[in-house]
C-alpha cells in the first residue's frame, strides 16, 4: 500500500509557514499582525525585505522569501488558521500564568520537532 503523498514535504510545509514568513509568533495579537503585515509589505515595496531578520526565521530551515506576493499569501493563510482556545483539565477560565505554561509547552514540543526534522534531514543528505 503506498502512502498518500501531499506533493510537498514536511521541511517545505515549515519553510513555508506563513508566521515564519510574516516574522511572527503563533499567538501575535491580530492587530499586531496587521501592522506587522503592513510593515513589511511597506518594506518589501521598497525592497528591504532581504535584511529582515526575526527569532521566527530559524535559519536551519530552507530559505524563503518576503516579497510582496509572498507576505500577501502568508497573511491570507494565517487568517484562515483557527486558533483553538483550549480550556486545560476543565477549568472555566484560564490563568495567564497557565496559559504562558501551555504556550511555552507548545513551544517547546515545536523547537524539539524542528531541530529533529533537520537531524533527520541532515543525516539522510550523508
Amino acid at each position: 500500500m503506498t502512502r498518500p503523498s501531499l506533493g510537498i514535504t514536511a521541511m517545505e510545509l515549515f519553510a513555508c509557514n506563513p508566521f515564519r514568513v510574516l516574522g511572527i509568533a503563533v499567538d501575535t495579537p491580530t492587530a499586531d499582525v496587521t501592522l506587522t503585515y503592513k510593515k513589511l509589505l511597506d518594506m518589501a515595496a521598497k525592497g528591504d525585505t532581504a535584511d529582515y531578520e526575526t527569532p521566527y526565521d530559524f535559519d536551519f530551515l530552507p530559505p524563503f522569501s518576503r516579497s510582496e506576493k509572498d507576505l500577501k499569501t502568508a497573511y491570507a493563510k494565517q487568517a484562515v488558521i483557527p486558533m483553538k482556545k483550549t480550556v486545560p483539565f476543565g477549568l472555566k477560565q484560564q490563568s495567564s500564568v497557565t496559559k504562558r505554561i501551555e504556550f511555552s509547552f507548545v513551544k517547546t514540543v515545536c523547537q524539539h520537532i524542528l531541530c529533529l526534522i533537520s537531524h533527520i534531514t541532515t543525516t539522510s543528505l550523508q
